[in-house]
């Protein structure tokens, strides 16, 4: 189903809403109306949304902090998002000892955009190295 100009325009909007929240989570300025306001997009089903909304429960952020419902966003992020995400998401799970789900996000990473995943791949390699 084609999408129409309005939810390309609701996309727009909720993306830029999404990115000013984002700023104001990584200068500890987020309000609980905004967290709310994440969530409200994420369940929407953005992907985006979905991730943050995760870390959000994930470390407490005004949420209490939840490792099972974290997951749950995580993974309902990991099925669309795109490849930014997915490196996130794969940070996520291989940080907490799920290799597999991790395997996922980086063969879902490469399918979205190879190059990008090369790229990021390519640079935790050499950051190991030190």
């Amino acid at each position: 189903m084609e999408k129409s100009k309005t939810d390309y325009v609701r996309l727009e909007r909720e993306a830029l809403e999404i990115m000013e929240i984002e700023g104001r989570l990584q200068e500890e300025r987020a309000t609980r109306a905004d967290i709310d306001r994440i969530e409200a997009i994420a369940d929407g089903g953005s992907p985006r949304a979905e991730f943050d909304i995760g870390m959000c429960i994930y470390c407490g952020i005004h949420r209490e902090a939840d490792k099972r419902l974290a997951f749950r966003w995580f993974e309902r992020s990991r099925k669309h998002a795109s490849s930014e995400i997915q490196f996130q998401l794969c940070y996520v799970y291989f940080t907490n000892g799920m290799k597999e789900e991790a395997d996922d996000c980086v063969r879902r990473m490469v399918e979205d955009d190879s190059e990008y995943a090369m790229s990021m791949l390519k640079g935790m390699k050499e950051e190991q190295a030190f």
